[in-house]
């Protein structure tokens, strides 16, 4: 592990393994180990319900990104644990180059982590009272503790349950920290991203999936460059209904309800309302606390002082039902909208979708000079602006749907940038974000202990953490088995699905190829590859009937009749090949 941690301490901290911080970072990093199968190698991120680790799996000798669970102080692990068996159960069901793949889940995991605690035997004891597992001190010659081994010190050996699950590397991060780090991007590099993400929203709403939490931080790019929208925690899986044949389409649509890729199923598109999803900056307006349509009188206007004084009508005619109830795929679409503009612009368009925040009203308005004034130094296209415009209209029944979006001038041709291109950006981007993120999660660490503490000495507080681990034991108790079985049953269909799918793709990328034969000829003759063909298969033609001409002249010196084979023979068997 050691010998591995220091072969790639640049790629893990951005650091030199020969440097002192390099060295330094090394020794200190604990040896843990997931289900012995599983090497912890540092932490890629932090959520609000959820760390995720890089890790090597040792079965494949292949690095892997592992989400396990993890809660900060103030948040119940048992609403944690709810989010993150429903993010499982939805990405074992999703099978889409631009969607997260998951490879096996755990309720029940067992994280093994030895380490050299400061201040020795002393040290040991306080990590025994902060750490909820299973703990044992561990001297030299008293097993086979690597760092222990490695220092000739006493090692101290934890291991606890954990929750988690494995999904494929993003080697490039989130899409977030790269913008933060660096600079804009030009408007043909997000329109790359941006067409990746909307074929990715376009799958999980045919499969009536919302996920409910668009933001550049739960966007990862893999190796090839190809988006991958991440972090299911707040993703909601529309229920389906069947649909008779011969019912009337208008009907259906005035009922709410979507179209599935299901056969003959629809799924429910309204859903209730609710203000704990989400993230507030990315949030369409029918999400927003104070943004409800309730407490807006059809008659009222908005005022914005602005140098034209422009004025925002809010018609509004919603009932009540309307009220607590919202289209979660038309508010997909807005946070797609609003993460499109801080890839273009490196900037939130405004605070929140609220009619009160001051950029908001200047886009609602009538006139949006205003607005695309306070932008004015970063050169935009029109059509950027007008798909902007359109996905984030205040109303979301003026918002034009994704396949308009697909068909928007700003996203046409979008697929034609090429891998190089991208790779090349985003190489250099990431480089310089290696090296700006090395003290991060450390100080997050730092204040995680700290913000704790304060809470485990407040009563009431504990009396709350105490009722939110029982709830949370009793949900892990009733949902592993499923988990264990089932659902990673149909994530280990999926993977060979796609495995067949890739073998199928590349034999049929050989039958289109020609044979370096055939390339040959194509050269020698500057014939086509039908013509080509044709001679291939007459040249086999003829050898076939030289070899059956020989093999009779070999047979008449035994006694046997001969002939000459007749021309119209056709060939079969092994030579079939050329044409299969």
């Amino acid at each position: 592990m050691q010998h591995y941690m220091r072969d790639n301490c640049e790629q893990m901290f951005g650091v030199s393994a020969t440097s002192s911080i390099g060295q330094s970072m090394i020794e200190k990093q604990p040896l843990s180990t997931l289900d012995d199968r599983y090497v912890i190698l540092k932490t890629l991120g932090d959520g609000r319900y959820a760390r995720v680790k890089l890790a090597v799996d040792i079965y494949k000798n292949k690095q892997v990104a592992i989400k396990l669970l993890r809660v900060g102080p103030g948040v119940s692990k048992h609403k944690a644990l709810e989010c993150l068996i429903k993010e499982i159960k939805i990405l074992s069901d999703c099978d889409h180059v631009n969607v997260a793949k998951i490879i096996k889940a755990s309720l029940n995991g067992v994280l093994t982590r030895e380490y050299l605690p400061e201040g020795g035997q002393e040290g040991a004891a306080q990590q025994y009272m902060t750490h909820s597992g299973e703990t044992a001190l561990a001297k030299p010659g008293q097993g086979g503790s690597a760092a222990g081994m490695l220092h000739g010190e006493t090692t101290i050996r934890q291991k606890g349950n954990v929750c988690y699950y494995v999904m494929k590397l993003a080697p490039f991060g989130e899409l977030f920290k790269l913008i933060e780090n660096t600079d804009r991007f030009s408007e043909r590099i997000a329109r790359s991203l941006c067409y990746q993400l909307i074929l990715g929203l376009e799958y999980l709403h045919s499969k009536g999936v919302a996920h409910r939490d668009i933001k550049p931080e739960n966007l990862l790019l893999d190796k090839k460059c190809r988006l991958i929208i991440a972090d299911f925690g707040f993703a909601i899986q529309l229920p389906k209904v069947s649909i008779q044949e011969g019912a009337d389409q208008k009907a259906i649509e005035n009922e709410g309800l979507l179209q599935g890729n299901d056969g003959g199923f629809h799924y429910h598109r309204m859903v209730q309302r609710s203000r704990m999803v989400g993230s507030e900056d990315y949030n369409a307006p029918e999400l927003i606390s104070e943004e409800i349509y309730a407490d807006i009188s059809v008659e009222s206007e908005i005022k914005q002082k602005s140098e034209h004084d422009n004025q925002i009508p809010t018609t509004c005619a919603a009932s009540k039902k309307q009220v607590s109830l919202y289209d979660p795929m038309k508010a997909d679409l807005f946070s797609a909208a609003t993460t499109l503009f801080l890839m273009v612009m490196k900037s939130q368009p405004f605070r929140k979708a609220h009619h009160k925040d001051p950029y908001f009203k200047r886009l609602c308005a009538a006139d949006r000079k205003p607005f695309w004034n306070i932008f004015k130094n970063i050169q935009s296209s029109s059509e950027f602006k007008d798909l902007f415009e359109r996905l984030t209209r205040r109303d979301p029944e003026e918002r034009i749907g994704l396949a308009h979006v697909l068909n928007h001038p700003f996203l046409l041709n979008s697929d034609k940038l090429s891998q190089c291109q991208l790779l090349d950006e985003f190489t250099k981007r990431h480089d310089i974000l290696q090296k700006a993120s090395m003290n991060l999660v450390e100080n997050q660490k730092q204040k995680d202990i700290a913000l704790k503490k304060a809470a485990m000495s407040d009563k009431e507080t504990l009396e709350a953490i105490y009722k939110d681990r029982e709830l949370f034991e009793l949900l892990r108790a009733s949902s592993w088995q499923e988990i264990q079985g089932p659902v990673n049953k149909k994530i280990k269909k999926i993977w060979k699905l796609r495995k067949q799918k890739k073998s199928k793709q590349i034999m049929l990328q050989s039958q289109d190829e020609l044979s370096p034969f055939q390339k040959t000829l194509m050269q020698n003759l500057g014939a086509s590859k039908d013509e080509i063909q044709q001679q291939e298969q007459e040249l086999i033609q003829k050898m076939l009937e030289e070899q059956l001409y020989l093999e009779s002249l070999e047979a008449q010196k035994h006694g046997a009749d001969v002939t000459r084979p007749s021309t119209d023979r056709t060939y079969s068997g092994r030579f079939q090949s050329f044409d299969e």
